[in-house]
């Protein structure tokens, strides 16, 4: 019975719990050109170096977006046996660099942008044997060269535009018959992470190593050790990403935030003495990186993961006849896409590789298919308002996240998606509203732009702005009270109206002190009693209104439909004449 009962809590357990597998594609882009080196644009441009068995030397070519035929922009770059164009570097204008091992040197190529097009190849440094470059964000060049000073291996800074380069460090193992050091990230924060050199025969099994720029690259940490480290790479959420052994055959690992326990993303091929020297990542879930050989010629690959978690909790807020704003929980994606359809039915279900142009109009921006759902925002936010709906209308929202690369997760969530019912248009859409308040009266105008239904309008004014009493109505102008034209409309209240009460005083006196009046005490305190009711209620009434001691004066229009429904314009305070 035990038994039965485990099971059974077993099964609602897994049908009843949402359950979240990653969801992976890795594409061969290109394979068999024994692939060296690998950088990306600001532009996702991808490019690599490819083995060219014609020429018998190597070219450097180029993927726009990371995909379709690949672009020759650079041939014969040199090599020898265990030395490669091991580094390509571009910077923001778009000029490139190459790392020639062979060649002993660093070429630059120069981009024209206006032209689209590449010029002369020239040396930008030579004499140190090359193996890795990178450049951050102000274009200022970073390698690993040999230091013959001290038979090692350095991390070198050269300025943007400079030949002239600056030490940050040395130290990295390297002599006859090690692999050279060629892996070379640069973090946004200036911090650098690097692979060493390494021989099995010399007990040197390689390693990964974080330098900080806060100790001007003086000291390291190790992140990862004696796994034939080949090549690095930082995404821009400062995970890393290490091509490296794990006993068996060479993994592509995560390093969650630079660190930690690595997780294996994909498997690399093992060869001999040509490993995975590239990776890129252009986000978590987009990653483009080159296998080693074993004699096939490796190959470029691209790997697409769908982001694990939905989002949830979408919720809206300020719903009108046109319009609301939509709030929800982000999920696990790099960004997210917004989808919205008239209707309360079905899911939203973008086709992978496709861009979705969002639009907070409804219906302006991308539609999937003939679906009616219409994308409305795309970003890495969570919060939307939205415009063009109509009136009692009801909409679905789904919220679908985005690994960054149009690659999206589709599945549903806890209130995701969900809908949300419009208003009903108000009967008066207003126009400008104005108010004086002049020595002898309070005037005030207003206009229309769309009536529907209306029947009069009440004026009304508060001294706090909370406590509004209604001064007087004026008659809608709109025929039948329908209209979509502009009508202006126009009240004046005489500012002493409600103040009249005081004039009985002077009165109710003379009536006190004129000689002759044969009146007895109980009719005189009548009278003086009545007086001051009656003076005492004006008072009050021009104090709740405010004409008489009040400067400042709250002023709002109510419209009355001909069912008797009101709908309020937004407050405005007189302004007082001068």
């Amino acid at each position: 019975m035990r038994r039965k009962f485990i099971f059974l809590v077993f099964l609602v357990v897994l049908f009843c719990v949402p359950v979240f597998v990653i969801a992976q594609t890795v594409t061969t882009i290109e394979s068999g050109g024994y692939y060296t080196a690998l950088t990306k644009d600001a532009s996702g441009n991808i490019y690599t170096t490819r083995y060219n068995a014609g020429s018998d030397r190597y070219d450097l070519i180029k993927y726009t977006n990371g995909a379709g035929s690949p672009q020759v922009i650079l041939g014969g770059l040199p090599y020898v046996s265990n030395g490669y164009p091991w580094g390509v570097a571009v910077a923001s204008n778009g000029d490139i660099y190459v790392a020639s091992y062979a060649a002993n040197n660093i070429i630059k190529l120069p981009y024209n942008s206006s032209a689209g097009s590449y010029g002369t190849a020239t040396t930008l440094v030579s004499g140190n044997y090359y193996s890795a470059l990178v450049i951050d964000a102000a274009d200022n060049l970073y390698t690993l060269e040999y230091a013959s000073a001290t038979s090692d291996y350095a991390i070198v800074k050269y300025p943007a535009g400079s030949a002239a380069g600056t030490q940050l460090y040395h130290g990295l193992v390297v002599d006859s018959g090690y692999q050279v050091p060629t892996g070379l990230a640069f973090a946004p924060n200036g911090d650098i992470y690097v692979t060493d050199g390494f021989n099995s025969n010399a007990g040197d099994l390689g390693a990964v190593y974080h330098f900080t720029e806060s100790s001007n690259y003086t000291a390291h940490t190790t992140i990862s050790s004696n796994k034939y480290s080949s090549s690095v790479a930082l995404d821009p959420q400062g995970n890393l990403y290490v091509a490296e052994y794990n006993g068996s055959t060479y993994v592509l690992n995560l390093y969650s935030g630079g660190g930690g326990t690595p997780v294996k993303i994909t498997d690399l091929e093992l060869g001999s003495d040509f490993y995975p020297w590239g990776v890129v990542a252009l986000n978590s879930k987009n990653i483009y990186f080159v296998t080693g050989s074993s004699g096939s010629g490796g190959a470029l690959k691209h790997l697409l993961t769908i982001p694990e978690v939905p989002a949830s909790n979408i919720s809206f807020t300020g719903t009108t006849a046109s319009s609301t704003t939509i709030s929800w929980t982000n999920g696990s994606g790099v960004r997210r896409s917004v989808f919205m359809r008239a209707g309360s039915t079905g899911t939203a279900s973008p086709a992978n590789g496709t861009v979705y142009t969002a639009n907070t109009l409804f219906g302006s921006g991308s539609q999937i298919g003939s679906s009616g759902w219409f994308c409305i925002y795309s970003g890495t936010g969570n919060t939307v308002n939205v415009t063009g709906l109509s009136a009692t209308t009801g909409y679905r929202v789904m919220v679908i996240e985005d690994n960054g690369s149009s690659y999206y997760q589709a599945a549903t969530a806890i209130n995701n998606p969900v809908n949300v019912t419009t208003t009903a248009a108000l009967s008066v859409t207003f126009g400008p509203i104005s108010a004086i308040l002049g020595r002898d009266a309070l005037k005030v105008q207003w206009t229309t732009v769309a009536e529907t239904n209306n029947d009069y309008f009440e004026v009304q004014a508060s001294v706090n702005g909370e406590d509004f009493q209604t001064l007087g109505r004026v008659s809608a102008k709109a025929v039948d009270g329908d209209g979509a034209a502009t009508r202006r409309y126009a009240f004046e209240q005489n500012r002493n109206k409600l103040s009249h009460g005081w004039m009985v005083v002077p009165f109710i006196v003379l009536l006190l002190l004129l000689p002759g009046m044969l009146l007895s005490k109980r009719r005189s305190a009548f009278i003086f009693l009545l007086g001051c009711v009656i003076a005492t209620g004006s008072c009050t009434k021009s104090a709740e209104i405010g004409y008489m001691e009040n400067r400042k004066l709250y002023i709002r229009i109510v419209s009355v439909d001909q069912e008797g429904v009101k709908e309020y314009s937004k407050v405005v305070i007189a302004k007082e004449e001068l």
